[in-house]
């Protein structure tokens, strides 16, 4: 086994002490292959009424049937063939300007201006202005592209769907924190037009159309959240382990903006990358280039290993009926099974298109590296990704 950090499968969900619910997922890197199959709102089942007791025998017998397990074991298969399971990546049909809410004078919800839109442009991509200094990767129409592949990523993980939550059919408010090219957010108000999705991002990069019960709206979510004063049924994140300085703060303001009887879902990746084999040596690319991610962040502040204590900060928090999941990602086609094999193969692109963009600002701000030396590293990084006898994976 290589030095990369072995982590345990672990996964999460949680709820509101005095009756909300919350669960918290944990992620993966993401792209698309197969048609993906959709399971209607209708067939999830529904969080107990007030009359159940959150934290009694019975309602975890409820969860351990409402909550399914999408984890799965990762076998080598010496045999697989990556082309028969590539399938194109989606298309953005915009990646314009939409048109975002604003909450009041005293938000740090900020209303479409020049300050967001005041891009500033590094190493030949482009990255927001708005609170640059709280995360370190592009917006750029390539990396809106990259993070749609991989939500649909996270959809064969979740067998089609786009949360693991027991949700209510006619679910009212959701909101989306780090919304990223707001593909999540899109998604979930065209499956639930009962909801009103709110999803807020640093960068104003979502699509001129949405559907009319979808919002955008700039904001830090690392400062005090400001919705009106009411609450949320469902509050979803994903992959935010590069932006998030304080998961005990966010978990805080979760809990007061969510409705009792509400969940909450975090879904995340760890860093280093891992391997449970000799097919990895300490010094080969991948593992130290992660070592250099993971180091490199710390340095700006943020843990990329956060999501192993999520179901720790949730449950300090109030939250009950925690429910964690590890899931593990493979970086291409190597391990058996169909799924995992897929997965795998999307994973391996959608790091590859990503690898630039993670390194770039990071090394060059944190570690003191110059342009020229991180495309260097990043050629060697290439090539050990692109080595289908190392056995990497992600803990997600």
């Amino acid at each position: 086994m290589a030095d990369c950090e072995d982590h345990d499968p672990h996964a999460l969900g949680a709820s509101h002490q005095d009756d909300a619910a919350a669960v918290a997922s944990e992620p993966l890197p993401l792209p698309l292959p197969l048609p993906l199959p959709r399971t209607p709102a209708s067939d999830l089942a529904l969080d107990p009424g007030p009359g159940h007791d959150l934290n009694s025998t019975h309602h975890d017998y409820i969860l351990s049937h409402l909550l399914a397990s999408h984890a799965y074991d990762l076998e080598v298969d010496s045999s697989s063939d990556r082309s028969q399971i590539l399938r194109e990546p989606p298309d953005r049909s915009s990646d314009a300007d939409s048109a975002f809410g604003s909450s009041d004078a005293n938000s740090v919800t900020t209303s479409l201006n020049s300050q967001v839109q005041n891009y500033r442009f590094e190493f030949g991509r482009r990255y927001h202005a708005f609170r640059e200094d709280q995360y370190w990767l592009p917006n750029d129409e390539d990396e809106a592209d990259r993070l749609d592949l991989q939500h649909h990523v996270w959809r064969m993980t979740l067998d089609g769907k786009l949360f693991a939550a027991p949700l209510a059919p006619d679910i009212h408010r959701v909101l989306d924190i780090g919304t990223g090219s707001g593909i999540w957010a899109i998604e979930f108000a065209e499956e639930h037009p009962s909801a009103h999705v709110i999803g807020t991002d640093l960068s104003p990069i979502q699509p001129e159309w949405t559907p009319p019960n979808c919002e955008f709206w700039v904001d830090d979510a690392e400062k005090d959240w400001d919705f009106g004063g009411t609450p949320f049924d469902f509050i979803h994140a994903r992959m935010l382990i590069l932006g998030m300085h304080n998961w005990k703060r966010f978990f805080e303001q979760a809990w007061q903006h969510l409705k009792p009887g509400g969940w909450v879902e975090v879904q995340d990746v760890c860093l280093p990358v891992q391997c449970d084999d000799d097919s990895v040596a300490p010094d080969d690319a991948l593992c130290k280039w992660s070592h250099l991610v993971h180091e490199a962040a710390a340095k700006g502040g943020i843990d990329t290993e956060a999501a192993t204590k999520f179901d720790k900060l949730l449950l300090q928090q109030g939250f009950a009926n925690v429910k964690e999941e590890c899931i593990k990602w493979a970086i291409g086609s190597w391990p058996k099974g169909r799924k995992q094999k897929q997965i795998g193969v999307w994973t391996h692109e959608n790091l590859s298109q990503g690898l630039q963009g993670i390194s770039l600002a990071l090394f060059t701000r944190q570690l003191g590296w110059s342009r020229e030396e991180v495309e260097v590293f990043l050629v060697d990084v290439r090539k050990d990704i692109n080595d289908r006898s190392k056995h990497y994976y992600w803990v997600m």
